[in-house]
């Protein structure tokens, strides 16, 4: 999302750096802060789903397409 939004290097000097790798290293509070917000909205969004309390996070999509794919659904 972060490459989105800015370009992807980021020229320091004579460098072409990865402007996200500057960001994490750079300020890594704000950029875990960033994240977690970023993360949250999706959660909010429903675009993204938790399974354990938001340890790991997963697209919704590829929830569905698993289910769809290994024929998980509720039998009637």
């Amino acid at each position: 999302m972060v490459e989105e939004c800015y370009e992807e290097t980021t020229q320091v000097g004579f460098m072409k750096l990865s402007t996200v790798e500057v960001m994490k290293a750079q300020d890594p509070i704000c950029w875990d802060i960033a994240k977690s917000e970023y993360i949250d909205s999706m959660a909010q969004d429903e675009q993204l789903i938790t399974l354990d309390n938001g340890s790991n996070y997963y697209w919704t999509h590829d929830i569905e397409n698993f289910i769809e794919k290994n024929d998980c659904g509720v039998a009637a």
